[in-house]
């Protein structure tokens, strides 16, 4: 299986590349905060749509990986009141994006906006990862985590595509795991931007395929 390059083992098929014992599941950010009615984005006027509609798909790729025996990471972002984790950068970054100081503190850890979604919610032996930074690499144990765990693959899920998840993404492919993105498992509030980064993504990264072509490579 594979192709030798420069004497070094290449993954080429979609089928070697996420073979269950090499390979993650990274959840990224499916939170209450992001993804549910009354949560921070939708309060906000954010447009959840995206985000509700791949949830079912998320669900069934969720299952058949751990029937497959593929390490399931469950990604949350995670702020303290007055914003610990923030520093005077991170700020200016975030009131670009929102405007106002108000609108600042989002998934608190120990609040219901910081839990995962019901539709989808970890098991005890599923790991979870709290991240700080838009990167569920920044800040965490995530590279330890899969290391240890003999892992070179990577398929990245969740929300928001043109945010943490194309972040977590760029920083795993730097770090040498191949990439695989679940196109119909992602979201965003800003559908053009998600389309955008998903051309962009397909330029990108080793495979961006439906998790029905997942499935079934399992």
């Amino acid at each position: 299986m594979g192709k030798q390059v420069f004497g070094k083992n290449v993954k080429l098929t979609l089928q070697e590349t996420i073979k269950p014992e090499d390979t993650a599941l990274i959840i990224v950010d499916m939170q209450n905060d992001f993804c549910s009615e009354k949560g921070h984005y939708d309060r906000c006027g954010k447009d959840i749509t995206l985000s509700k509609k791949m949830t079912p798909n998320l669900a069934k790729l969720i299952r058949k990986a751990r029937e497959r025996g593929v390490l399931l990471i469950y990604v949350q972002n995670t702020q303290l009141p007055n914003g610990a984790y923030l520093s005077p950068a991170a700020v200016a970054t975030l009131l670009k994006r929102w405007g106002d100081e108000s609108e600042l503190s989002y998934t608190l850890e120990g609040t219901w906006g910081h839990q995962v979604i019901d539709a989808i919610k970890p098991e005890p032996t599923d790991l979870t990862v709290k991240k700080h930074r838009p990167s569920a690499f920044v800040g965490t144990d995530l590279d330890l985590i899969l290391r240890g765990s003999g892992i070179s693959t990577i398929i990245v899920t969740g929300v928001v595509t043109e945010g943490c998840v194309e972040s977590t993404a760029r920083d795993g492919w730097l770090r040498d795991y191949y990439v695989v993105i679940a196109e119909d498992c992602i979201g965003s509030s800003v559908p053009d931007l998600h389309e955008a980064q998903l051309k962009l993504m397909k330029h990108l990264y080793h495979f961006v395929v439906p998790s029905e072509d997942l499935m079934r490579a399992w």
